[in-house]
């Protein structure tokens, strides 16, 4: 979870505004991110809850 909630924040849109932030500003948003995730955690692993939408499309 160190490693993961880090990497996966800064590959979302707000990658930019948390980088901007000082240490001790991303240290919290991290810290809270992993404790929302708390109760996914699957012994070294996560199995959250993210949903996907997918559309298809004819002409």
């Amino acid at each position: 979870m160190a490693e993961y909630v880090p990497a996966y924040i800064s590959a979302t849109p707000v990658a930019a505004a948390v980088a901007g932030l000082d240490k001790e500003a991303q240290a919290k948003i991290a810290t809270d991110v992993r404790d929302a995730l708390a109760a996914y955690r699957v012994g070294d692993g996560l199995a959250a809850p993210i949903e996907a939408h997918v559309a298809i499309g004819h002409r």
